[in-house]
């Protein structure tokens, strides 16, 4: 499944409760969660901590911990290491999943050995390319509009030079 949610509509959130769901159904259950940025595999790795799942993080620099349930990954240390590092799985959830779409060649590999057999989630805002091989199922969050009315975002100002077509319907020709 993909769900595909404005940004700040709580897509991470939900992938996070998604998990913790997940491996409370079986302790045999393991969870790998790939990241595209440092930044994308802090924000997982520290709200599990914080919420006291036994997390860990594949990126350079870090020490495997065994008995973790869940493993956030770098899709670069994979790349370099091998899917092997990763252990056995039965949960593979990638965010921001446009970055594993059959254009981009070899991390659409890695996704697909990682993700083989097992449950699969995709996280975007704005997902694109072929991802049909990934996921089977697209569900949709609420539009930008839909969260601002409902005062979960606040209304978006543009700051930045005037666009051409903007100028136009200001000073018409």
């Amino acid at each position: 499944v993909l769900i595909q949610a404005a940004t700040g509509s709580g897509k991470t959130r939900t992938g996070l409760e998604i998990v913790l769901r997940h491996l409370a159904r079986s302790p045999r259950h393991r969870v790998i969660w790939f990241a595209h940025r440092d930044e994308l595999v802090e924000q997982p790795l520290g709200k599990l901590r914080a919420w006291g799942a036994p997390v860990a993080a594949l990126r350079p620099g870090e020490q495997q911990d065994a008995s973790a349930r869940v493993l956030v990954a770098s899709i670069q240390t994979t790349l370099r290491r091998g899917v092997d590092e990763l252990g056995p799985r039965t949960l593979v959830v990638y965010d921001e999943c446009r970055r594993y779409s059959v254009g981009a060649a070899e991390w659409h590999a890695v996704a697909l050995a990682a993700g083989a057999g097992v449950h699969r989630l995709g996280l975007d805002a704005t997902p694109t390319g072929d991802l049909r091989p990934l996921f089977r199922h697209m569900l949709h969050g609420p539009s930008v509009a839909a969260l601002t009315a409902a005062g979960f975002l606040v209304p978006a100002v543009h700051i930045g030079p005037v666009v051409e077509s903007e100028r136009m319907t200001i000073d018409p020709i």
